[in-house]
C-alpha cells in the first residue's frame, strides 16, 4: 500500500540471537530493490525476553511513529516468516488511513493475507442489507429511478 496506515504493534519468537536477526535483516533487505529496500528502513526489531527456556528469544516491532507509508508491508511480514520460529506464528496488521484493514498472518516460511470483512449480526454487511431492503425501494434506487425516468 502506498498511502498512510497504521501498522500495530507486534511480537514474534525466534531462534535467532539479537545480532544475527539484525544480520538476517541486512541481508534481506540489501536483495530487495527500489521502494521495497527504501521503505524497510522504517522497521526495527527489539529484544523482549530471551532466551527462554525453550531457546527461543522474543522481539518485538519497534518504530518511533507507527504510522506512516507501509509501502513495503507485505515485504516486512516475509522477512519475519524467514526468522520466525517453526512453532510460532505472528499478526501483522494495518489500519490504513480510509478506514481499510488488512494484515498478514505470518508463519514459518509462509504469509497468509488476512481479509477483514464487516459484519452485522454475523452476518456480511452487504448480505444483512440485501435481506434487510429486499423488495423496498431505497433512496439509492429511487435516485436511479428518477433518472432512467427523465
Amino acid at each position: 500500500m502506498s498511502y498512510y496506515s497504521t501498522i500495530s504493534a507486534f511480537g514474534f519468537r525466534s531462534r535467532l540471537t539479537e545480532a544475527e536477526l539484525k544480520e538476517a535483516f541486512d541481508r534481506f533487505v540489501q536483495n530487495l530493490t527500489g521502494e521495497d529496500s527504501d521503505s524497510m528502513g522504517l522497521y526495527e526489531f527489539s529484544r523482549s525476553s530471551g532466551p527462554e527456556k525453550d531457546g527461543l528469544y522474543e522481539y518485538a516491532l519497534e518504530m518511533g511513529d507507527y504510522f506512516a507509508k507501509h509501502c513495503a508491508d507485505r515485504r516486512l511480514a516475509e522477512f519475519v516468516s524467514k526468522v520466525i520460529a517453526s512453532s510460532e506464528y505472528a499478526l501483522v496488521e494495518f489500519d490504513g488511513e480510509d478506514g481499510e484493514k488488512w494484515g498478514y498472518l505470518v508463519l514459518s516460511n509462509e504469509v497468509e493475507d488476512i481479509t477483514y470483512e464487516t459484519m452485522v449480526n454475523g452476518k456480511p454487511l452487504h448480505e444483512f442489507i440485501d435481506e434487510k431492503t429486499k423488495g423496498k425501494e431505497n433512496s439509492l434506487k429511487m435516485a436511479i429511478k428518477q433518472e432512467s425516468e427523465i
